[in-house]
């Protein structure tokens, strides 16, 4: 069974050591797979690529969402993945090649 942890743990999370704790249980428990969504320090998504691998991370926009509208909130949730200092392919494993997976769509 795979788990889908949305958030990395906790949704607009400021605590790193939850955080953490997320990752240490993705890298110990390969059904795991974490959402980026509402996740609001960046750079524990790029220490998550390299820790588990971009095929355990999904993006996700966590909506509706009122801030400002649903569309601005996933432009915003799209920025913060394009601005990321990670390859192409894993922002391709995060925008979809992760998700297709789990879900077995292809």
């Amino acid at each position: 069974t795979t788990i889908i942890v949305a958030h990395f743990g906790q949704y607009l999370s400021t605590n790193r050591d939850l955080i953490d704790r997320f990752i240490h249980l993705a890298e110990h428990h390969d059904n795991l797979i974490l959402d980026t969504s509402g996740v609001v320090l960046p750079w524990k998504i790029t220490e998550a690529v390299t820790r588990i691998g971009s095929d355990r991370i999904a993006f996700g926009i966590d909506g509706p969402h009122p801030y400002p509208n649903l569309s601005e909130y996933a432009r915003e949730e799209c920025q913060k993945i394009q601005t990321l200092p990670i390859s192409d392919v894993d922002k391709e494993n995060l925008y979809w090649n992760t998700i297709v997976r789990v879900l077995k769509l292809s």
